[in-house]
């Protein structure tokens, strides 16, 4: 565990646990968004108050699952997962082709890098969503 903390600093890990803030974030901000659009049509509750505790509430407990697999606990699959197929080399190149640094993608890293950066990116998540949650409570 404390190896794997440790390698989460490396340039290796920190853009699949960034594009994965990014992607959550948004998925976050979208849920509250229809939120106040659609289920609290009155306008009796505030997103900041109401609802983006419970998204960070709803982010931490994802956190937490990824914490428990990093920690070794498995969870039952009632369902079979499929292999995924390999998509055939295309012809055209990355866009980052001339840069010094390799890109790894997310699904060719460890099962428990990818945990981690599971970890990283809900622990990010629920902070960003507390944050103006607890500034307006005290404000």
């Amino acid at each position: 565990m404390k190896r794997l903390v440790k390698s989460f600093c490396t340039s290796r890990l920190l853009r699949p646990a960034f594009y994965k803030i990014l992607s959550r974030s948004v998925i976050g901000l979208s849920a509250a968004l229809l939120w106040n659009r659609f289920i609290d049509t009155a306008g009796r509750f505030s997103v900041y108050h109401h609802v983006f505790p419970i998204i960070a509430a709803i982010f931490a407990t994802m956190a937490w699952f990824s914490y428990l697999l990093l920690d070794g606990v498995t969870f039952p699959r009632f369902l079979k997962l499929s292999p995924k197929k390999q998509n055939s080399k295309r012809r055209t190149g990355d866009i980052s082709d001339f840069t010094d640094e390799e890109i790894a993608p997310y699904e060719a890293l460890d099962p428990d890098e990818q945990t981690l950066c599971r970890l990283a990116a809900n622990v990010v998540c629920a902070v960003l969503f507390l944050l103006p949650a607890l500034i307006s409570a005290f404000s």
